[in-house]
């Protein structure tokens, strides 16, 4: 079951995002930034909450904006489960939405999955 709350940025792992993504995008960043200081809406990040702690599986770029933008908190679906739902929801979260996965971003989740001895299977 998901519930969509605040959470506080200080609260958020970002290791899980990071996972998919060779690099972050500045123009992206930048983009988002303006809309969250424009009080433009943007779609909740994605973090999975194991009771303990707040993995960011979806919304990297979207978190570096809020942060630039002094925000304190951002909009989250949180879903039950921790570190490694997190990583799997972030290989395959830019698939339809937010800034496409590029050659070298495929490469990386491929070499993650090819790698874990339960996901090769």
């Amino acid at each position: 079951m998901s519930t969509i709350r605040m959470i506080g940025l200080d609260k958020l792992i970002m290791k899980s995002a990071e996972a998919a993504r060779v690099h972050a995008c500045e123009k992206t960043i930048r983009r988002y930034e303006e809309k969250f200081l424009n009080l433009e809406k943007l779609p909740p990040c994605r973090v999975f909450y194991d009771g303990h702690s707040f993995w960011l599986a979806d919304g990297r770029h979207r978190v570096e904006a809020a942060r630039r933008a002094q925000f304190e908190a951002i909009e989250c679906t949180v879903s039950d489960g921790g570190e490694r739902e997190a990583i799997l929801f972030a290989l395959s979260a830019n698939h339809a939405h937010g800034l496409v996965s590029n050659a070298q971003d495929r490469k990386k989740i491929a070499m993650i999955l090819l790698n874990d001895p339960e996901w090769s299977q």
